[in-house]
C-alpha cells in the first residue's frame, strides 16, 4: 500500500521538519511530487508512520494537517526525579518521555543535554520489578521487547530467568550520568525541573536550570485536565492505538494547558490517581481507563487493506480469506502432493477442500460466489504449480504447514459461528474480541510466510513458538464461544 511512499520517507520528513506546525497535503504532495498520491493513501501514510495529526476543520473539507516534530519541537515539560534515581545519581527515562518520542525511537535512543553538552550514558543492573517501576506505561511483554533491543545480554538474561536458572535476574538498562544535575538542584526534595525537546525527530532534550514552580492546588488542575484529555483521546483514537499514540495525543489536545509553567510532571498523576492504567485486551493489554469495560469489536474479523482482486472478493463477501492464506493454503497442499501435482483429480481435490472451507453452503448466493472463488483457486493452483519445486530448500515449510493447519481449524470454526448467525453483541465478555485478534494476527502472519525469504528465516523459531502460544488461546477461547451457540439453540 506505501510502496510508492516509503523510499520518499526522508524527503517527507524534511518537509515535516521545515513547514512549520500546519500543512495541507497539498502542500506535501507540490513540495515533493506526490500529485499522483491519493490524498487517502498519503494520509493514511502519515498517520501510520506516527509523523502527523489530522485536525477536522469545518471551514475545510480537507482539514488541516499538524507536523509532530514542528509541534513537539521547542516545548517544555516538567520531570520527577525519584529517591533511587536520586541515590543512584543516575536517570532512568523511561514512561516519563513516552508522550514526547517519535514512533521508530526507544527511551535508550534517547540523546540528553545540560549547560551545552550531550550528558553520557551508562547502563545499570536491576531487577524486573525495579525497572517496571520506571516503565509504568509499559506492558510486561512491551518492557521484555524495549530491554532486549537496549542490550542483546537481556536475550540471554531473560532465557534464563525462563528456564528458572537465576531466581533474582537482573537486566542491564540505560541510564544517563545526571549526578550534575541533581547537584545544581541541590537537597530540594523532591527534585523536579523542566526539560526542552530540543530536537523531535532525533529524541534529543535539553535539561534546563529551571524548577517547576507549583503548589498542590495547581497539581490538582493539571491533574483534572491532563485526565480530561486523556479521555478525549481515548474517545477519539482507533482502539487499536498504542500507549505512545494516546498520551502523545493527548498532549497535543491539551496544547495550551498541558505545557505551562504550572504543569505538574505526568509520573506523578500515575504515582497519585488510579485513573488510567494497562489493563487485559484480549489476548493483549492495553492503556486504558480502569474499571471501565472495554467494548467488543461489532464484527468477529477486520479484512486488511486488499492489494489484488481476490482480496476484493473476499472483503466484498464478507469471509476472512486473504490472498496470502490462499497461498500458503496452496504451498501446503502441494508440499503434500508434489508426485501427483499435475494430475486433475489433485488439482480438483484442492478445489474442492478450498470451497468446503471458504465458501460454505449456507452462505446466500452460495452458486455465483462458489464460481468465482473456483475460478480463483484454479487460477492460483495453476500459478503456483508452474513454480513449485518440491526438491528446493523450503525452511518455512513446517511453519507454512503447521500456520495452515492452525487457519483450517479457525475457519471451521468460524463457520460455524456464521451459520449459528452469532453476534459480538451477544457476549459480555471478550471472547469476540479475543478472536478478532487472532484473525489479525493469522492474516499478518500468512501475509509474512506466503513472501518469506531465505533472509527471513530467523524469525521461523520466534514464529513458531507465537503460533504454538496462540494455539492454547484459541482452544480456550472456543469452548467459551461453543458454549454460546449451545446455549442459543
Amino acid at each position: 500500500m506505501f510502496d510508492q511512499l516509503e523510499p520518499l520517507l526522508p524527503e517527507i520528513n524534511l518537509f515535516l521538519q521545515n513547514v512549520g506546525e500546519v500543512f495541507t497535503l497539498k502542500e506535501l504532495k507540490n513540495s515533493i511530487g506526490l500529485k499522483k498520491i491519493s490524498d487517502d493513501i498519503l494520509g493514511a501514510f502519515l498517520i501510520s508512520f506516527s509523523l502527523a495529526y489530522f485536525i477536522p476543520d469545518p471551514d475545510s473539507p480537507d482539514g488541516i494537517w499538524a507536523s509532530k516534530h514542528c509541534f513537539f519541537s521547542g516545548k517544555e515539560f516538567p520531570v520527577q526525579i525519584s529517591e533511587m534515581e536520586r541515590e543512584m545519581g543516575a536517570f532512568i527515562p523511561g514512561s516519563r518521555f513516552l508522550p514526547f518520542l517519535p514512533a521508530d525511537k526507544y527511551a535508550h535512543d534517547i540523546k540528553f543535554f545540560y549547560e551545552g553538552k550531550e550528558i553520557p550514558k551508562q547502563r545499570l543492573y536491576l531487577s524486573f520489578d525495579r525497572i517496571s517501576s520506571f516503565y509504568f506505561l509499559y506492558t510486561e511483554n512491551d518492557i521484555s521487547h524495549v530491554l532486549c533491543e537496549d542490550c542483546e545480554e537481556n536475550m540471554v538474561s531473560f532465557s534464563d530467568s525462563n528456564e528458572g536458572f537465576i531466581p533474582n535476574s537482573k537486566f542491564a538498562v540505560s541510564a544517563w550520568d545526571f549526578s550534575s544535575v541533581f547537584d545544581q538542584f541541590g537537597f530540594d526534595s523532591p527534585i523536579r525541573f523542566f526539560v526542552r525537546i530540543k530536537d523531535w525527530s532525533k529524541a534529543e532534550f535539553e535539561i534546563l536550570k529551571k524548577k517547576p514552580v507549583i503548589s498542590e492546588e495547581d497539581i490538582s488542575v493539571w491533574f483534572t485536565l491532563f485526565e480530561g484529555a486523556v479521555k478525549t483521546a481515548l474517545q477519539i483514537l482507533p482502539m487499536d492505538s498504542s500507549t505512545q499514540e494516546i498520551v502523545s495525543f493527548s498532549y497535543f489536545l491539551g496544547e495550551s494547558i498541558i505545557f505551562s509553567k504550572k504543569a505538574a510532571p505526568m509520573e506523578l498523576f500515575f504515582e497519585r490517581k488510579d485513573v488510567f492504567g494497562i489493563v487485559p485486551y484480549g489476548i493483549e493489554e492495553k492503556f486504558w481507563v480502569l474499571n471501565e469495560p472495554i467494548k467488543n469489536p461489532d464484527k468477529w474479523f477486520d479484512y486488511p487493506v486488499g492489494e489484488d482482486a481476490i482480496d476484493d472478493f473476499f472483503e466484498s463477501v464478507r469471509r476472512p480469506v486473504t490472498a496470502g492464506m490462499i497461498r500458503c493454503f496452496v504451498l501446503d497442499f502441494l508440499s503434500s502432493h508434489y508426485m501427483e501435482r499435475f494430475n486433475e483429480e489433485t488439482k480438483s481435490l484442492f478445489i474442492n477442500e478450498g470451497l468446503s472451507l471458504f465458501i460454505p453452503k449456507f452462505m446466500p448466493d452460495y452458486k455465483n460466489i462458489s464460481l468465482k472463488c473456483k475460478n480463483y483457486l484454479e487460477a492460483y493452483y495453476d500459478i503456483e504449480i508452474k513454480s513449485y519445486n518440491p526438491f528446493k530448500e523450503d525452511a518455512a515449510k513446517d511453519l507454512r504447514s503447521a500456520l495452515v493447519y492452525f487457519y483450517k481449524n479457525l475457519l471451521l470454526f468460524f463457520n460455524e459461528i456464521s451459520e449459528s448467525k452469532l453476534k459480538t453483541s451477544d457476549f459480555d465478555g471478550q471472547s469476540p474480541l479475543m478472536l478478532y485478534q487472532i484473525f489479525d494476527k493469522i492474516f499478518q502472519w500468512s501475509e509474512f510466510v506466503a513472501s518469506m525469504s531465505p533472509e527471513d528465516s530467523n524469525f521461523i523459531e520466534v514464529m513458531s513458538m507465537s503460533l504454538e502460544n496462540l494455539s492454547y488461546v484459541y482452544t480456550d477461547v472456543k469452548v467459551e464461544i461453543r458454549n454460546k451457540i449451545s446455549a442459543l439453540t
